[in-house]
C-alpha cells in the first residue's frame, strides 16, 4: 500500500505527471509492478475502487480546535457571572 501512497504523493506535488498522458502514467505503474486493477483505479482516479484494493475503509475526519474561541467565550462567561452577582449584590440591598 505504501507504493500506493507513493504514486499518489508524487503525482501531487510533481508538477511534470499533472500533465502527462495516461500512457506514460499506466507505463510507470507497470514498470512499478502495480495490478491491472490497480492501475485501472489509479489512472480513472476511483477513489472508492482506489480505497477499497488498498483497504482504506473508513473515512476519517480531522478538526482543529482554536483554545483561543473557548477562552473568549469562558471570558464572556466569567464576565456574565460577575454581572449576574452584582445585580444580586444590589437586589439584596
Amino acid at each position: 500500500m505504501s507504493n500506493v501512497i507513493d504514486v499518489i504523493e508524487q503525482w501531487g506535488t510533481d508538477a511534470r505527471w499533472r500533465h502527462a498522458s495516461d500512457e506514460a502514467r499506466e507505463a510507470a505503474l507497470i514498470q512499478a509492478g502495480f495490478e491491472p486493477g490497480l492501475r485501472a483505479a489509479l489512472l480513472g482516479e476511483d477513489a472508492g475502487l482506489l480505497e477499497s484494493l488498498v483497504g482504506a475503509t473508513h473515512n476519517i475526519c480531522c478538526l482543529v480546535n482554536h483554545p483561543e474561541e473557548e477562552e473568549e467565550e469562558r471570558e464572556d462567561e466569567e464576565h456574565e457571572d460577575e454581572e449576574e452577582s452584582e445585580d444580586d449584590a444590589e437586589d439584596k440591598e
